[in-house]
């Protein structure tokens, strides 16, 4: 949390919840429940599932983000049908007035698959 000179409080965190699947676990049968479940086309879901390979079939793999608590309570109540497909809880930043100032005093957020390629590409060409 951070707070200005007069105790006011600027930005908070709240806790947000994302959707994973796990390759290697998810029943593919599930696709249209998930894809629903999530608010994605089934389409976009199948994908999502070709990109992941190798060893990150193993690794949970982000499909949606900021989902309501009753996603949360669904995948909970149906662990059993649903393997593969799980939760975590990630912080996103609050701004609670209209101060907005990510710019200075920062955000979270993950890094893109193109920027990190290109991070990926600097890194090696320095090395060479």
């Amino acid at each position: 949390m951070i707070y200005d000179r007069n105790y006011k409080l600027l930005v908070d965190n709240k806790p947000s919840y994302s959707v994973t699947i796990t390759k290697k676990e998810f029943d593919t049968l599930n696709i249209g429940m998930v894809s629903s479940l999530v608010g994605i086309e089934p389409d976009e879901l199948r994908n999502e599932l070709k990109e992941i390979e190798g060893t990150n079939r193993f690794l949970p793999t982000r499909i949606a983000r900021d989902v309501d608590f009753k996603v949360v309570s669904f995948i909970e109540e149906n662990h059993e049908m649903l393997k593969g497909i799980d939760y975590k809880i990630e912080p996103i930043r609050l701004y609670p007035n209209k101060f907005r100032a990510s710019h200075i005093l920062g955000y979270t957020n993950e890094i893109s698959k193109d920027k990190l390629k290109s991070k990926l590409m600097t890194i090696t060409s320095r090395e060479t």
